[in-house]
């Protein structure tokens, strides 16, 4: 597997919502990414803290998928 193919946090949103709209924008650009951390809030009482979310790409996709959050992560 070569470095392209290897999958690096583009971001960690404490809102589980935000990360699944940043999911979103990515894949409508076409970069192909995947939430984790983020179904425990399906499983939690509400009102339960929950840790929050974080998106992954492949590392090939990292400077776009930046420019497309608008992040420094």
């Amino acid at each position: 597997m070569s470095n392209s193919d290897q999958l690096v946090q583009i971001g960690y949103f404490d809102n589980v919502t935000d990360a699944y709209v940043a999911l979103g924008a990515l894949r409508d650009a076409g970069i192909p990414c995947q939430v984790i951390d983020g179904l425990a809030a399906l499983y939690t009482p509400i009102g339960t803290p929950v840790s929050g979310a974080r998106i992954l790409v492949f590392q090939r996709d990292l400077e776009r998928a930046r420019q497309i959050l608008q992040c420094d992560t």
